[in-house]
């Protein structure tokens, strides 16, 4: 297997790119997906891993104890904040929410290491690697551990042009189709 970067440095890469960004958040405030088990099942179906179904429901069960109990609770009271934020409050709410926001993403950034560690510690000694030699068999793949790990990402057509979106960003350029053909293909 080569050289990995860590998952978090793989998470604020792709989430740098604002197109990237904005599917992220959308994916997350409209179809309630785990944005950090999303970034991890992209890490892992970069690096053309085989993940077998015990580990992705260990994994889908560690990033919904986080999210339900830690990472959710912050980011309703963040946004609670914004809503009910008046006028004459606004430098020391924004203060504040601005705390909120940074501890949600350091809660985020530590389900990303609990992830990454269970992830080298369980799957990675025994990891198959998948045998990508043509397009579509990158395209496959990475659509496969996505929805995997995110299988309400699965049916909703409107999400489809999403996920390509960020098979590309995920897939190596060389071995990159056309946005319309990922699109279609995943549309199947």
């Amino acid at each position: 297997m080569s050289q990995m970067i860590s998952l978090w440095r793989f998470a604020c890469k792709l989430y740098s790119q604002p197109t990237e960004k904005n599917a992220y958040l959308q994916l997350q405030d409209n179809n309630a997906v785990n944005v950090p088990l999303l970034l991890a099942s992209c890490w892992l179906a970069q690096h053309q891993c085989v993940v077998p179904l015990v580990h992705v429901t260990a994994l889908q069960t560690m990033a919904k104890r986080w999210n339900d109990h830690c990472i959710q609770p912050l980011r309703v009271l963040r946004q609670q904040m914004k809503k009910a934020i008046s006028e004459e409050d606004i430098s020391a709410w924004s203060l504040v929410r601005e705390q909120v926001k940074a501890a949600e993403l350091f809660a985020e950034q530590q389900l990303l290491q609990k992830i990454e560690t269970y992830i080298q510690q369980q799957i990675l000694p025994t990891a198959e690697k998948a045998t990508l030699q043509s397009n579509e068999q990158w395209v496959d793949h990475v659509f496969t551990i996505v929805v995997q790990c995110s299988p309400t990402l699965a049916s909703p057509p409107q999400v489809c042009p999403i996920i390509a979106d960020i098979i590309l960003s995920v897939v190596p350029a060389s071995s990159q189709m056309s946005y319309d053909a990922v699109l279609e293909r995943i549309s199947q």
